[in-house]
């Protein structure tokens, strides 16, 4: 099994290099652009803003070169006076010096920032500000530091309703509980950490959580726990594009796995950390590395490399004036020194790791954190009782408003009803002599009339609907007799070749009729939710839900489960989507999005291209996805939206489709207020349009 796993390792670090230099190009491309923007730039400020721009592009790729442009954006921001200029540069400032393990320098420059966006009054980046400050001191000796700045952090997030910053902030306190060796404490703070989650929250902000969970669970050897956010982990690293978190998720995960001794895939986890550490120095992952590997070492009795690697630990953490748990650290050098039978240096270890434990002074943090829980504990109730008070207030205004509304209705209801029977009474005594025979003739021939052109019209609608009806029935029909059971026919046969004469194929052979099976089976299963979109639509019984959506966000959640199949055609998917807000039900809004983008996926040629854009337009979003693929004739296009019409096509690699897919998009786009349309060249690819309203506040 031994050869398999270090397949697998070697398997990571290759995919680890190709997605660092995939960021590094897009990363590089916007660098570039920024370099000619500011070659003919006159506007002071814009250069100010380009310079802290390209500073944090450069975050993740080159670090030198992005404190050289936050210190000219500071220069620049000091010499023509431009505050919040200064206030950002100071800050990315901090961050480079962090990731050079310079926290004093980290220290000084959050600090820096910190009166500058107070000055200006910005409560985002003071929260931030005060985030970053906790960070940096929490890798340092004054951990009592940290979590003070950590709490102000809170005390401004809590009334800003920030739930991202929040969500961050009751991890960071996990962090701490877990320092305090506190299990209930800290799994309860990263637990409210994932329930506030807002919807939008990145994946970085995520995965940290969970990986400190893992870590948490693994020391208090509660492995099932830890195995469960790991497979949470494995889910969203995909996603993650941050080097520095992805260092830090390695390391985290390699702990669960020396522990549990799956000693390859530990060091799997530890070897796919070092290859962004060689790349991106981080001292303060690195001292991480060396300890989980030395504790690995020390797990396979590997005594004296053990000892090395915490040497190189603690050598790292002081060499940058990081507080290390050097009492764990001590211990289990002592552990392995003791192993080695040097008692003088494994009794040496001992009183280091004493030494360390009084050092920690846990029982100030402790006594911080009651002392601030109970004042929360006293801040909510009083806004309880506030809430409850107002609503009080509130519900004995509103009685009086009724009171006074129902006595003016019903004043105003007996003048009119006096005025309408004076009138009445006027008239009917006016002409009951003359007219009384012609009122009811006439009456009796509207009567006639009214009921015949109600009747000529209801047989007008009951035809057509009747017309619709047998061609829905016999689409219907024609999906589930050939397109429906044409993939159930190709997965039932493959299924009873594989069982009956499983062991006539070579694994290759299985895994290509296992990838046939699977196939067949997301077409089917695609249809299916068709299918069912489509009865549920024409049953009556579909109950919209609309809310404010943003665009951006509901966008790529709807194209985010064809990004594969549009990757293996080598598409380039181009984003130009606005920054606004649109009214309508998320769930039809998805299926419609959805189905559009898989498409312009399946006729387009390998290497095309497909752009989504987005247009505002008084009170309606316009949506457009353009394809480059084969486009269509105006035959086609006239049966797009037309049940009685079967226009399916097979796609440039022989997709197939039933051609319900854009009908489920018109009905779903009508019922959300909106519109759609379609443009085409055969041969030069088509454009389809879709409005929805935009959200007023």
């Amino acid at each position: 099994m031994r050869h398999i796993f270090r397949k697998n390792r070697l398997f990571t670090i290759i995919l680890l290099v190709l997605f660092f230099n995939t960021t590094y190009a897009q990363e590089q491309e916007l660098i570039d652009s920024l370099h000619i923007i500011n070659s003919t730039e006159k506007d002071q400020k814009v250069l100010v803003e380009n310079y802290n721009l390209m500073a944090y592009s450069f975050g993740n790729i080159d670090n030198d070169s992005s404190l050289k442009y936050s210190k000219k954006a500071r220069d620049l921001a000091k010499s023509i006076g431009y505050t919040k200029g200064l206030a950002t540069a100071y800050s990315y400032i901090a961050r480079g010096s962090m990731q050079y393990g310079l926290l004093l320098d980290g220290i000084k420059n959050f600090k820096l920032s910190l009166p500058l966006y107070i000055q200006e009054g910005d409560s985002a980046n003071i929260l931030d500000s005060y985030r970053g400050l906790s960070y940096v001191y929490s890798y340092g000796k004054n951990q009592k530091q940290s979590l003070i700045y950590n709490l102000k952090a809170l005390d401004i997030a809590i009334p800003l309703n920030d739930s991202t910053s929040l969500s961050i902030i009751y991890n960071n306190l996990g962090a701490i509980y877990t320092e305090l060796n506190s299990y209930e404490s800290a799994i309860s703070n990263y637990q409210k950490s994932l329930d506030i989650l807002p919807k939008n929250l990145t994946i970085s902000d995520v995965i940290a959580t969970y990986s400190n969970m893992v870590v948490l669970q693994v020391e208090h050897q509660k492995y099932e726990q830890a195995r469960t956010n790991i497979d949470m982990v494995n889910i969203l690293l995909p996603q993650l594009y941050s080097n520095y978190l992805k260092s830090y998720v390695f390391t985290s995960l390699s702990t669960f796995y020396t522990e549990t001794e799956s000693f390859d895939t530990a060091f799997m986890y530890l070897d796919s950390a070092k290859i962004i550490l060689d790349t991106i120095p981080i001292p303060q992952i690195d001292s991480r590395y060396h300890r989980r590997k030395a504790e690995l070492y020390l797990k396979q009795k590997k005594y004296q490399l053990s000892i090395e690697s915490f040497d190189r630990s603690l050598d790292v953490a002081k060499s940058i004036s990081m507080r290390e748990d050097f009492s764990q650290i001590h211990r289990k050098k002592s552990e392995a020194y003791s192993q080695l039978k040097n008692y003088t240096k494994a009794y040496e270890s001992l009183q280091l790791s004493l030494r360390s434990l009084d050092s920690l002074n846990h029982n100030n943090i402790a006594n911080l954190l009651s002392e601030y829980e109970i004042e929360q504990q006293i801040k909510e109730e009083l806004r309880r009782k506030k809430l409850e008070q107002e609503l009080l207030e509130q519900r004995l205004e509103n009685e009086q408003i009724k009171a006074k509304s129902k006595f003016r209705l019903a004043m105003g209801s007996i003048i009119l009803l006096i005025f309408i029977f004076a009138i009445g009474t006027f008239y009917f005594l006016r002409i009951r002599k003359n007219n009384s025979l012609l009122k009811s003739q006439h009456r009796l021939i509207q009567k006639q009339k009214s009921q015949l052109e109600e009747n000529i019209e209801k047989l007008e609608i009951n035809e057509q609907n009747l017309k619709i009806l047998n061609a829905t029935k016999d689409r219907f029909f024609s999906i589930i007799a050939h397109d429906l059971k044409s993939p159930f026919t190709a997965i039932i046969g493959f299924t009873d070749e594989l069982s009956e004469n499983y062991n006539g194929y070579n694994d290759e052979e299985r895994l290509k009729l296992l990838h046939i099976i699977g196939k067949n089976s997301h077409l089917t299963f695609n249809l299916l939710e068709n299918l069912l979109a489509w009865a549920n639509s024409q049953s009556g019984h579909l109950n919209l839900q609309k809310e404010k959506l943003d665009l951006k966000s509901i966008i790529k959640e709807s194209i985010s489960p064809y990004l594969g199949a549009a990757e293996l055609k080598h598409l380039n998917i181009e984003l130009e989507i606005e920054d606004t807000s649109i009214w309508a039900d998320k769930e039809t809004v998805k299926i419609i999005i959805s189905n559009l983008f898989n498409n312009a996926t399946k006729y387009s040629h390998d290497k095309g291209k497909i752009q989504i854009q987005s247009k505002t337009r008084k009170e309606l979003v316009e949506l457009h996805i353009k394809d480059s693929g084969i486009g269509m004739s105006q035959n086609i296009i006239d049966g797009l939206f037309s049940i009685e019409k079967n226009v399916q096509r097979p796609g440039t690699s022989n997709e197939k489709g039933t051609g319900l897919g854009l009908i489920l998009c018109q009905e779903f786009i009508h019922k959300n207020n909106g519109d759609i349309g379609v443009k085409s060249i055969e041969g030069e690819g088509s454009e389809f349009c879709i409005s929805l309203p935009v959200y007023k506040v």
